[in-house]
C-alpha cells in the first residue's frame, strides 16, 4: 500500500519522490510550449479558458506567471491558475469589459524561458437598463436609491485607501489536528484587508512549499483562507504555516498536524463471538507453559527422516519432505541443491522449514527438473544431509494417453466404450482397469472369444465378435487369419476395431469360406490370439425333391411319367442319326445388373429331342464351369444359365453353342456389373 502511495505522491509532485523521479533528460531542457493558446472572443460575466502544454514535465525549478497587458495576475476568487503534468490553464471567470487585453504565459527554469501570448476581447452587454423603473408616485424613492449608491461609492474610496496602506493581519488562526490515518484535515483563518488584489497567500509544510494536486487543496475569498487535505497519510504530520504578503508587509501563522498510523498487523482477538473466557485463559495458558519450557540443548544437526525418490510424469507435482533435530536452534540454516548447484526457490520451487519439518515442493516439474536433490541443514557445531533421486517421464508431443485424472470412477473415455458396447455387442466383459494406462504393463489380452458357426448354409451371413484389453492402445495391432493365412480383406469381408471391441463381418458365405479363423493382436509387450471355425454347407445346383403341393403331387407325378414315357418312346422308334441341325429360335439377351444381383441367359433351341445335341457355355472364350453359383440347364428345348449372385469380375460376353452331327449353332450376349463401395 506504501509503495502505491508514494506512486500517486509522485505522479502529484508531492514529498520526495517526485524529486527521485526526475531524469538527467528533464533537468537539461529549457522550457517549451507544446501548443499555443487561441484568441478569444466572449460577452460579458463568461468564462474564459486559457490551456496550453509545457515541458519537461517534471523539473522543480520551473516557474509559470500569466501576465495581463504585461502586468502580473494574481490568483483570486475569479482567477484561477492550474499547473500539473505538463498542463498549463488559466481560468477567468464573470469577465468584464475591462478584462480585454493581451495575456501572455511564461515559464522559466535554471536553463532559460518561453512564452505565449493570445488577445482577448469582452464585449460589454447593452440591453442593462439604467433608467429608473419606479412609478411616478415613487420619486423619493429614486432619490433614496442615488444616495445610496453615492453612500456605497464613498464607503469603497475609503476603505481602497485604508486597504492600500494596511499590511496583512490573521484575524483568526486555524486549529490544531489530530487524526488516523486516511482521515481527513482542515484548517482555516480569517485575514484583512479584504480584496487586495497584490496579496498573495502560501502554504508550507515543515519549511517546504506545498505542492497542491488532486489530495491537497486551498481556498483564499473574501478574507477567508482554507487549506484541506482530504485523506492523510503518516508522512502529512508536521508543522504548517501560512503566510499572507502584499506590498505593505506580510503575516505568517504555524498550526500542527499529528497523523496517527493505523497499525499493519492486527494484535487484538479475533476470537468469534460467544467463545468463553474461561477457554480463552486456558488457551493462554498452554502457550505460556509451551514458551517457559526449558530450552533443548543445540546439538549437531541430524535428520530423523530421510527424503524418498520420486517418479513423476512432466506437469506433475514433486514433493519431498524430512525431520531435523534441534527443532529449536535460531541459527539452524536449510540449503536444497539440484545436481550440486543450489536451488532458486521461486513460482515453481517452494521451501518449508518450521518446527524441525522440511519440504520442498516443484508446484510442476519439467523433464530438465531430473536428478539428484540434496537437503543440507548446517548450524555453528556442524552439518548433515539427505538426498534423493526425482525422475521425470517427458511427455510426447502428441497425447496419445487418456487424460483422465487417477481414481476418477466413470471416465469420459469408459462411457465412449460403454457406448459402442451398446451398439455393437449386448453384453460387456471390460472395465475400467482395462483402459491403456501408460505406467502400467499391459499386453493384448482377449477379455471374450470368438465362437464357432457350424450351422451355416450358402449366402448367410457370419459374424465373430470378442472383446480386447488394453482399450485405447496406440500401439495395438489386430491382424485376421483363415487356415492359417492371412485372411484378404475385400467387399465381403469387414473388419472392426476400436473401444476394446474386435469384430469380423462376412456378408455373405459359400463354401469354401469353411475353415479355421484366427484373430491375433499384438502390442509392444506381448501378443494374443482367439480362434473359432465356420461350416458352410452347399447349395445343390439342381433341386430334385418336388416343389408341388401335397394334395396335387401324385397326379402331377403321373403327369410327369407320361411324359417321359412319349419321349423315351419316340426317342427309341426313332434312329439315332439327328434329325436336323441346330437351331436357336430364340438367342440369350443382354443384361446390365448390379453386384449382388442374379444374372439369368435364356433360350429356345430346335430340335428339342436330339440326343446327340451338346450344350456349351462360354466366358469371353473361355468354357464355362458349373458351380455353386454358376448353374445350366437345357431341357424341352430351353437353354438357361443362371449366375447368382454376380461379381463385377463377372462382366463379360457370353457365348452358347448347341452342336450335333449336323451342325452348330450359337448365340452371344454381353453382362455389365456395377460394384458397390469397399467402404460405406
Amino acid at each position: 500500500m506504501e509503495g502505491a502511495m508514494d506512486r500517486i505522491a509522485a505522479l502529484e509532485g508531492l514529498g520526495r519522490a517526485r524529486a527521485e523521479m526526475q531524469t538527467e533528460e528533464d533537468l537539461n531542457q529549457p522550457p517549451e510550449f507544446l501548443s499555443s493558446i487561441e484568441d478569444l472572443l466572449l460577452t460579458e460575466n463568461s468564462l474564459a479558458h486559457f490551456e496550453t502544454r509545457l515541458t519537461p514535465i517534471n523539473d522543480p525549478s520551473m516557474k509559470v506567471e500569466w501576465f495581463h497587458n504585461g502586468k502580473q495576475l494574481s490568483a483570486g476568487s475569479r482567477i484561477k491558475t492550474i499547473n500539473d503534468f505538463g498542463f498549463v490553464i488559466l481560468e477567468v471567470a464573470n469577465v468584464l469589459a475591462r478584462d480585454s487585453g493581451n495575456y501572455t504565459c511564461k515559464a522559466i527554469n535554471r536553463h532559460g524561458e518561453s512564452s505565449v501570448s493570445c488577445q482577448v476581447q469582452v464585449k460589454g452587454r447593452q440591453n442593462i437598463v439604467t433608467d429608473p423603473q419606479l412609478p411616478k408616485s415613487f420619486q423619493t424613492g429614486t432619490d433614496s436609491i442615488h444616495n445610496l449608491e453615492e453612500r456605497m461609492w464613498k464607503r469603497e474610496d475609503i476603505s481602497y485607501e485604508e486597504m492600500e496602506s494596511k499590511a496583512p493581519v490573521f484575524v483568526t488562526n486555524p486549529h490544531n489536528v489530530t487524526c488516523y490515518e486516511g482521515q481527513a484535515a482542515h484548517f482555516d483563518c480569517r485575514i484583512e484587508p479584504i480584496g487586495d488584489g497584490s496579496m498573495r497567500v502560501e502554504w508550507y509544510h515543515d519549511d517546504k512549499p506545498i505542492q497542491i494536486g488532486s489530495r491537497i487543496h486551498t481556498i483564499n475569498d473574501f478574507g477567508f483562507v482554507v487549506l484541506d487535505i482530504d485523506w492523510t497519510f503518516k508522512r502529512d504530520s508536521g508543522v504548517y504555516k501560512c503566510i499572507a504578503m502584499n506590498k505593505c508587509g506580510k503575516a505568517e501563522i504555524s498550526v500542527n498536524l499529528n497523523c496517527k498510523s493505523k497499525k499493519d498487523i492486527i494484535i487484538d482477538s479475533q476470537l468469534p463471538n460467544g467463545m468463553s473466557m474461561d477457554r480463552l485463559k486456558e488457551l493462554e495458558a498452554k502457550k505460556l507453559e509451551a514458551a517457559n519450557e526449558e530450552e533443548t540443548e543445540i546439538s549437531i544437526p541430524k535428520f530423523i527422516t530421510q527424503i524418498k525418490s520420486r517418479a513423476v510424469a512432466e506437469g506433475e507435482p514433486a514433493h519431498f519432505e524430512c525431520r531435523v533435530e534441534p527443532k529449536n536452534d535460531p541459527k539452524l540454516q536449510i540449503k536444497w541443491y539440484h545436481n550440486g548447484k543450489e536451488v532458486d526457490f521461486g513460482h515453481r520451487f517452494r521451501l518449508t522449514f518450521e518446527f524441525g519439518y522440511v519440504a520442498l515442493d516443484i508446484l510442476y516439474t519439467y523433464p530438465e527438473d531430473e536428478g539428484e536433490y540434496v537437503c543440507k541443514a548446517l548450524n555453528e557445531l556442524g552439518e548433515d544431509i539427505t538426498r534423493a533421486e526425482l525422475r521425470c517421464k517427458e511427455l510426447p508431443a502428441i497425447q496419445l494417453e487418456n487424460q483422465v485424472p487417477k481414481g476418477m470412477k466413470k471416465s469420459e473415455y469408459l462411457v465412449q466404450m460403454e457406448a459402442a458396447m451398446k451398439k455393437y455387442t449386448t453384453e460387456m466383459f471390460l472395465t475400467e482397469d482395462d483402459v491403456y494406462d501408460s505406467e502400467r504393463r499391459q499386453p493384448p489380452r482377449f477379455v471374450s472369444q470368438i465362437q464357432s458357426i457350424t450351422s451355416l448354409e450358402e449366402m448367410q451371413s457370419a459374424k465373430f465378435e470378442c472383446q480386447l484389453a488394453p482399450v485405447g492402445d496406440p500401439n495395438m495391432k489386430v491382424e485376421w487369419f483363415k487356415n492359417g493365412e492371412p485372411l484378404p480383406s475385400g467387399h465381403r469381408f469387414r473388419t472392426f476395431h476400436d473401444f476394446g471391441i474386435v469384430i469380423l463381418d462376412i456378408l455373405y458365405c459359400y463354401a469354401e469360406d469353411s475353415g479355421t479363423y484366427e484373430c491375433k493382436a499384438s502390442n509392444k509387450l506381448g501378443t494374443d490370439s482367439t480362434k473359432g471355425s465356420v461350416s458352410c454347407s452347399e447349395k445343390s445346383g439342381l433341386i430334385l425333391t418336388p416343389q408341388v403341393p401335397g394334395e396335387m403331387r401324385e397326379q402331377t407325378l403321373q403327369q410327369i411319367q407320361h411324359l417321359e414315357s412319349h419321349k423315351m418312346k419316340s426317342t427309341t422308334e426313332g434312329s439315332s442319326v439327328s434329325s436336323a441341325a441346330p437351331r436357336f429360335t430364340s438367342p440369350i439377351s443382354n443384361s446390365v445388373l448390379k453386384e449382388g444381383e442374379n444374372a439369368h441367359f435364356e433360350a429356345r433351341l430346335t430340335p428339342t429331342d436330339d440326343a446327340n445335341m451338346s450344350i456349351e457355355w462360354f466366358w469371353n472364350g473361355k468354357a464355362l464351369k458349373a458351380g455353386s453359383r454358376i448353374r445350366t440347364f437345357c431341357d424341352f428345348g430351353f437353354v438357361i444359365l443362371e449366375i447368382s449372385p454376380v461379381y463385377p469380375e463377372d462382366a463379360g460376353e457370353y457365348t452358347c453353342r448347341a452342336k450335333n452331327v449336323l451342325g452348330e449353332a450359337v448365340t452371344t450376349a454381353t453382362l455389365s456389373c456395377s460394384g458397390k463401395r469397399n467402404i460405406i
